[in-house]
């Protein structure tokens, strides 16, 4: 049984996963209470995207080892896949009794509690997870996420930071950061943010657009008619342009583009932008307000 069962391992390692299926199934045979040969069939399953007959295995390992969070730990992710929260709920809180220091299972928990609205108990189980490991990025940034849409602006920040000291290329991180950053002072590095989330992923469609507006408004001028950052209109329209190719049927990006291409005095163009808007969202109300001041200008 041994010797298939390895022999199945080196298989999954190179990639013949129908090979191994069957060295598997035979350490199986050989051996009906080989706990390792029926968690690794289960993995192959689910690779293989057979959930139910993965399933079937998990719990044939847990009936031969009942103590493996690995096995535990695995059936939660399986049957959160499958969108079974309860039991899947309970898959990781076995999983955490058997081992509580599993940061994974904590995260993952977090995130199946903060799916079902559970957002105070999601925040525990985030905490507990950069408590556990703190070169957690991904808890970190979904820590942020979540504290951010409870309007705890100041640990949302820092923990976005602490995403991206862990991973510098995370580009969600730095994109939601620069989000944050709304006060005149900030103005440079929300501007730095947004451009660092893009360049790292160019289909941010969400990134190219809020920095497209941030270079559009510029900052209000000071109290003497000074504009303290000035607008950059022909950088703006780039960064618009960029936000339509990847998404061309969001209304607001054509809205606001309008509002920037009516400041060059490009009217004709504002119109045209103000119409596609409204073409995708007939209820638009601020672009027919717009339109209808615009179409003055055009004589």
């Amino acid at each position: 049984a041994k010797g298939h069962y390895n022999l199945g391992l080196l298989l999954m390692r190179v990639g013949e996963r129908d090979g191994a299926r069957v060295a598997f199934t035979r350490s199986i045979e050989l051996d009906s209470g080989y706990a390792k040969a029926y968690f690794q069939l289960a993995m192959l399953l689910v690779q293989l995207d057979e959930p139910g007959l993965a399933l079937e295995n998990f719990k044939k390992s847990i009936e031969c080892y009942p103590d493996d969070e690995q096995t535990y730990y695995q059936l939660a992710m399986l049957q959160y896949s499958q969108h079974d929260f309860d039991t899947a709920r309970d898959y990781f809180l076995k999983t955490i009794e058997i081992k509580p220091e599993f940061a994974e299972a904590h995260y993952n928990l977090a995130r199946l509690l903060e799916e079902q609205g559970e957002d105070e108990e999601a925040r525990s189980r985030y905490n507990r997870t950069v408590e556990l490991s703190e070169e957690h990025a991904e808890g970190h940034y979904h820590l942020a996420r979540l504290l951010e849409r409870h309007d705890a602006l100041v640990e949302a920040k820092s923990n976005y930071e602490k995403a991206i000291a862990i991973d510098p290329n995370f580009a969600n991180a730095y994109y939601h950061l620069a989000t944050l950053l709304r006060d005149p002072e900030e103005f440079e590095s929300a501007r730095k943010y947004y451009q660092v989330a893009v360049d790292i992923d160019p289909t941010l469609a969400m990134a190219h657009y809020n920095l497209a507006k941030l270079l559009g408004g510029g900052v209000k001028v000071a109290d003497d008619g000074t504009p303290l950052i000035e607008k950059e209109l022909d950088e703006s329209v780039a960064q618009f342009t960029k936000a339509i190719k990847i998404n061309p049927k969001y209304p607001n990006v054509y809205y606001h583009l309008a509002l920037v291409l009516e400041d060059m005095a490009d009217y004709q163009k504002a119109k045209m932008s103000l119409e596609t808007a409204i073409k995708l969202n007939k209820e638009y109300a601020e672009a027919h307000y717009r339109l209808a001041l615009l179409l003055p200008k055009l004589g």
